[in-house]
C-alpha cells in the first residue's frame, strides 16, 4: 500500500514539473526556454528606414509595437519620425542622417512617448517635415523601462537573450553589420563571418523577434522595407550573432 501511494506522488510529482516547463505545446530546452519561438505573427507591418537612416529607431519602437498588441490586443505602428524629432533631430528638411543614439531613443520613450504612425507618418521620399501641429493630439505611448540585458564582453549572453525571448518578448540588438548583408533574397539565413572581408563592417540596430533552436539562428524584423529578405524579416546564425552582437535591450511597457 505504501508502495503504491509513494508511486502515485512520484508520478503527480512528475505530471508537475512536466507541465511547468510546456510553453506553448513547446518543450523547453535543459536552459529553461522553448526550442522555437516566433512573434512575427504578432508584430506591425514592416518599414523602410529610408534616406533618415531610423532603423535604430524602428528597432525600439518594433519591441514596443508588440508591448502595445500584448496589453491591448491592438497592432499601432509607433511613429518614427516623432522620436527621431524628439531626440534633437529638428532640421525643416533632412535628406540623410546617421540616425538616433540609443540612450536619446530610451530616454524619449521612457518618458515623453511617441504618437502613432497615423498621427505622423513618415514618407521616406521628402525627409523629415516641420513638427505637425496635430502631434500634440495623438496619443503617446511610452514604456515603463527599457534594460540593457548584456554587452559583448559578458559571458552567456546567448542563454540570457533566449530566455528573455521566451519571457518578455522581442528584443533590441545593436551588432556589427557586414555589408554583404545589405542585399539579401527570401529565406536565407545571412552568411556567415568568413565571406565578411575585412573593412565591411557598420553597426545596425535590429528587433530580434525570436529563435530557432534546432536550426540555431535567430528571426529579427528590418527596417530595410518588404523587398529585404523575407518580405522584411531575416535570419540570422547563432555563431554570426555571437561574432557581431554588441549589446542589447528589453522593453517593459508596464
Amino acid at each position: 500500500m505504501k508502495y503504491i501511494i509513494l508511486c502515485w506522488v512520484t508520478l503527480g510529482m512528475l505530471l508537475t514539473v512536466q507541465a511547468q516547463i510546456t510553453v506553448k505545446g513547446q518543450k523547453k530546452v535543459a536552459d529553461n526556454y522553448p526550442q522555437l519561438v516566433d512573434y512575427s505573427s504578432y508584430l506591425t507591418p514592416v518599414r523602410d528606414a529610408g534616406p533618415l537612416n531610423t532603423r535604430s529607431a524602428y528597432a525600439f519602437l518594433y519591441a514596443i509595437e508588440y508591448q502595445i498588441f500584448i496589453n491591448t490586443g491592438k497592432k499601432i505602428p509607433l511613429s518614427a519620425l516623432h522620436l527621431y524629432y524628439q531626440c534633437g533631430n529638428q532640421e525643416d528638411t533632412v535628406y540623410y542622417n546617421q540616425g538616433i543614439k540609443p540612450q536619446d531613443a530610451i530616454r524619449v520613450l521612457t518618458t515623453e512617448g511617441v504618437v502613432s504612425e497615423y498621427t505622423w507618418p513618415y514618407d521616406k521620399r521628402s525627409g523629415i517635415p516641420k513638427l505637425l501641429n496635430n502631434v500634440s493630439l495623438g496619443d503617446k505611448y511610452r514604456v515603463k523601462e527599457i534594460s540593457l540585458i548584456f554587452q559583448d564582453w559578458e559571458d552567456k549572453k546567448f542563454s540570457r537573450m533566449k530566455r528573455n525571448l521566451s519571457e518578455f518578448g522581442p528584443i533590441v540588438v545593436e551588432m556589427q553589420w557586414p555589408s554583404s548583408w545589405n542585399e539579401v533574397d527570401g529565406h536565407t539565413i545571412l552568411p556567415d563571418t568568413l565571406r565578411v572581408a575585412p573593412g565591411e563592417m557598420g553597426i545596425k540596430y535590429i528587433c530580434v523577434t525570436g529563435f530557432n533552436e534546432k536550426e540555431k539562428y535567430f528571426f529579427f524584423k528590418s527596417a530595410n522595407g518588404v523587398f529585404w529578405g523575407d518580405k522584411g524579416y531575416g535570419r540570422i546564425a547563432y555563431e554570426d550573432m555571437e561574432a557581431f552582437l554588441l549589446r542589447a535591450w528589453q522593453i517593459r511597457y508596464k
